[in-house]
């Protein structure tokens, strides 16, 4: 084996080196070493600072042309050009990058975006109620699947819910209770969302009012609510009112009668008569119409003979013609939307016991006499 190597240098100079005396051998690019012996003779100007930032810059040394630029605003900050380099603007008299002029300002940044102190405060409150709801979704799910047993597990599960008073809960239970098929289950969701005194929870009683198909969840979930939440709950019944759905409106008319609240009243009297599309099938026309011996149609453009009747009549078999009915053809129908204007007379109940007035489904009526009692001031 050689006991000696040769290495030759940047410089053009030849070393010989000993193998027994080499400790390690690292091997590195050539543009590397170019770049070590650039950087020790240039000098600490920005004219050769700048020179070698370029240099490095067309070799794609990122890293190296940034040690470069800075060095250069060390010699004068406010040289132009390394500044534009790093990515920095002038803004007031003070150059910096966007991050820095943002924090300057008080801003912070966050997923890209640059938001005030408050503002990341609460996303992160935000992001701190997600984690708990989802916490509460694993154990409102589990608590749900305990309620089928017979066992002490149903026991546990009743008491698990008889302790919830956090808002956060709320999705959970309307999605593994509000809506199960056992009339138990439901008003026991009921019994829980009466708990938590929260807007949240009063949206989710006023949907069971207006929305469950059992009359006897919907009157407990109004007795609850006129018990424990109804003044959070006026605005969503008032909502309720405008409805697409007329039976909607008509349970949110007679829900506000039984709350009792006056704030209501300019929005009963705009629900007195509603205007609801439905759908409806109607029956397309249809003709009847006769054929000459020839095989002339009258009264008949655009028909064409079923094609058994034509060639019958052609080959002589019908001398006196033929005449075709509509009647026992199909019935042929096409769906239309159309418009009703309904009166509501739960709305119309709710008035007059908000009132004690009466002028039934007149709005404009009602409307003038409303203005009369609350003049604007």
């Amino acid at each position: 084996p050689e006991t000696v190597i040769s290495v030759n240098t940047l410089s053009g100079a030849q070393i010989e080196i000993e193998t027994q005396t080499i400790v390690l051998v690292n091997e590195r690019p050539a543009l590397e070493d170019q770049y070590d012996r650039l950087a020790r003779l240039t000098p600490q100007t920005i004219e050769g600072q700048w020179e070698l930032a370029e240099w490095c810059r067309e070799n794609n040394l990122r890293q190296e042309r940034e040690v470069h630029l800075w060095s250069i605003l060390e010699l004068d900050p406010d040289y132009e050009a390394a500044n534009y380099a790093l990515g920095r603007t002038k803004r007031k008299g003070v150059w910096g990058t966007r991050d820095e002029h943002m924090q300057a300002m008080g801003l912070v940044k966050h997923k890209g975006r640059y938001l005030t102190p408050e503002e990341l405060e609460l996303i992160e409150q935000s992001d701190e109620n997600r984690q708990q709801q989802q916490q509460w979704y694993a154990r409102v799910k589990m608590w749900h699947g305990w309620l089928s047993s017979n066992t002490l597990d149903q026991q546990s599960a009743l008491k698990e819910f008889s302790e919830i008073v956090d808002p956060l809960a709320v999705k959970a239970i309307s999605q593994f209770l509000q809506n199960d098929p056992n009339r138990d289950v439901r008003k026991l969701c009921i019994n829980v969302y009466s708990q938590i005194i929260h807007q949240d929870s009063a949206a989710r009683l006023v949907e069971m009012v207006l929305t469950d198909v059992d009359a006897y969840i919907r009157q407990f979930a109004l007795e609850t609510l006129k018990n424990s939440m109804a003044e959070l709950s006026i605005p969503y019944f008032i909502h309720g009112l405008a409805s697409p759905a007329n039976l909607i409106v008509r349970r949110a008319g007679f829900a506000l009668g039984e709350l009792g609240n006056q704030k209501a009243v300019p929005y009963l009297i705009a629900a007195l008569v509603t205007i609801h599309s439905y759908k409806k099938e109607e029956a397309l026309p249809s003709y009847g119409f006769s054929v000459n011996p020839n095989g002339a149609l009258g009264n008949a453009q655009g028909f064409s003979l079923p094609p058994d009747v034509e060639v019958a009549l052609r080959a002589g078999q019908y001398p006196y013609g033929v005449q075709i009915l509509n009647q026992p053809a199909p019935t042929l129908t096409q769906t239309v939307n159309v418009s009703v204007a309904q009166q509501n007379p739960e709305v119309l109940e709710a008035l007059v016991s908000l009132t004690g007035q009466n002028f039934g489904f007149q709005e404009r009526t009602w409307s003038l006499w409303w203005q009369n009692q609350n003049p604007l001031k």
